[in-house]
């Protein structure tokens, strides 16, 4: 009629895990080993990348939000997960153009073509406020139509509208 009673142990603490998904070799859940441990060690851990891999469009999330990569050496932590997609093949252009579309990628097309490709701007465009969304996050914004961004498969495209300059009365502010 022993009693054995085991008590949590104060010191000790869960380990994190992170979910891995899409292109690697072994996708699951994976345990953090180390407190510095990045995305390029547990990509390793998981036997690497399939040759199917799109690596530019690897992205984590951390708390339902996408972290904006720009290298793959950030610390992970628990309750991130990580998704290595395919390649999509695709730009998407869409916003203040003729036809919102998805449009297939061609190394080195510039800005201007998958535009046209979406059938133009519409009218009432800003054609000096385009906005590109690279696959892993990260945002350029484009001043001028004549600057030539780099567009990379799986980059969205969004064109604004132009707003309306308001009439500026001196006498009303005055």
């Amino acid at each position: 009629l022993d009693l054995i009673i085991v008590r949590k142990n104060p010191n000790y603490l869960m380990p994190g895990q992170i979910t891995l998904t899409g292109e690697v070799k072994s996708p699951g859940i994976y345990t953090i080993d180390k407190e510095d441990e990045t995305v390029d060690g547990i990509i390793n851990r998981a036997g690497g990348l399939t040759t199917k891999a799109f690596e530019e469009g690897i992205k984590l999330f951390r708390n339902n939000n996408q972290v904006v990569l720009e290298k793959n050496n950030i610390s992970i932590m628990n309750g991130d997960s990580l998704h290595i997609p395919k390649p999509p093949g695709l730009v998407y252009v869409k916003g203040y153009v003729n036809n919102s579309c998805q449009v297939q990628f061609k190394k080195g097309k510039s800005l201007s073509r998958y535009i046209l490709n979406a059938g133009g701007f519409k009218d009432n465009a800003d054609k000096k406020n385009i906005i590109i969304i690279y696959p892993n996050g990260n945002v350029k914004v484009s001043n001028s139509f004549f600057i030539k961004p780099r567009i990379i498969e799986g980059s969205t495209i969004i064109v604004n509208e132009k707003l309306e300059a308001s009439d500026f009365n001196i006498t009303e502010f005055a």
